[in-house]
Parts: structure tokens; sequence; C-alpha cells
């Protein structure tokens, strides 16, 4: 089964994950500087759940609530099953043209989150402007593991 969500909600959450991979690699390499190597390095991995910058996105289910889905954190990673996927589709579909621009934009001028949002959000993409999708006819959209 596949599952739709709305772009919006997903890209509100992607800054503040890629902020805390930028951060976690600057602790590592403390006290040199991030490069923006670095930074357009893991702006280009953040979307592949087979790189170590995506497990993130294994740690967020596709609820329903009410009319409409919702991207909910959990504490524990999750298996990953079509939710997933999806998840991982709309962080590609969003940041395929875009991840060098975000790179650059963090690394010249270290925004607060919110200003991240609005960057990405109105200034490279157009995804929080659409409207959401419909919900699917289903009970319960939630990963196995978090039964």
């Amino acid at each position: 089964m596949t599952y739709r969500t709305s772009n919006a909600k997903f890209v509100k959450r992607l800054p503040h994950s890629c902020t805390c991979k930028f951060k976690k690699k600057q602790d590592q390499i403390s006290p040199q500087k991030i490069s923006e190597y670095q930074v357009i390095e893991i702006a280009e991995k953040v979307c592949n759940l087979k790189k170590e910058e995506a497990d993130w996105i294994m740690k967020l289910d596709i609820m329903e609530q009410g009319d409409k889905l919702e991207l909910i954190e959990q504490e524990t990673e999750g298996q990953c099953n079509s939710e997933c996927k999806t998840i991982e589709q709309t962080c590609q579909q969003v940041m395929d043209y875009v991840d060098t621009d975000i790179a650059e934009y963090i690394f010249t001028t270290k925004p607060q989150i919110d200003l991240l949002v609005k960057h990405l959000c109105k200034d490279l993409t157009n995804s929080c402007s659409k409207k959401p999708p419909p919900v699917p006819k289903v009970s319960a959209l939630i990963f196995d593991s978090h039964r």
C-alpha cells in the first residue's frame, strides 16, 4: 500500500533534521569548522535511507488524525515499510534540485530553523503552498514496531 503525505508537513521537519546532522558533524570534527563541502555532502545524503544521514526518517510515522495525515516522530526507529519509503521519496522530491542551494544557505547564513523552513518552503520550492492530498481509506498508518 502506498501513502501520500503532505510535502508542507514534511518540509517543515526536514530543516530540523538537516541542522541536527550538521551539528553532529561539527561536534565530531571540533575544533575544526565544518566545510561547505561537508555541508553539501550531508544535504545530498539526508534523504537516502542507505546512508546514516537519513536515519531520522526511520523515526517518523505517518498517522491518520481526523481528515489529515500527520508525521509523528517516535522515540525509536521503526521497521522501514511503505511509509518509510514514502517519506524517503517525498524527501528526495523536495531536495532533488535544491540540496546544494540549501547547503550553501546553511553554510553561509547559519539560519534559525524557522528561517530555514521559510527559505525551503518559499524561496527554493513551492512545497508548502500545495494542498495536501486526500487521506486514504485506512484506519491506522503506523510502523509495525510502533504498535
